[in-house]
């Protein structure tokens, strides 16, 4: 099963959260299947699952906020997770934006 599919900055990329290994994972498919779709392998005691995805404008960056109110920032290309922020709120981490440039990333918690 695939959800939050987003297309990435290079078309026809697209990324997407499957479970088809068992565990949550990031995916990254082709849209007009050119070639393979890759599974990151993330570890899932870091990824937990995620509840928004976005892919940034100009790269291989994705930015996932997971159901621990974790703001992850991932490397499609190469597996590597940095943890941007977090919120130890209720209400956690909404309205992923990135600047046009994709050099910066928001997001809002209360």
């Amino acid at each position: 099963r695939c959800r939050l599919i987003r297309y990435m900055h290079h078309w026809p990329n697209i990324v997407m959260v499957s479970d088809g290994g068992g565990e949550e994972d990031l995916e990254v498919h082709s849209e007009d299947a050119s070639w393979p779709p890759r599974r990151l392998h993330l570890d899932p005691l870091v990824l937990g699952r995620p509840t928004q995805l976005l892919p940034s404008p100009h790269s291989s960056l994705v930015a996932v906020v997971n159901d621990r109110s974790k703001l992850l920032i991932i490397d499609t290309e190469t597996g590597v997770i940095q943890c941007g922020d977090y919120s130890d709120t209720e209400d956690g981490i909404s309205d992923l934006t990135w600047s046009p440039c994709g050099s910066w990333l928001g997001d809002s918690y209360l």
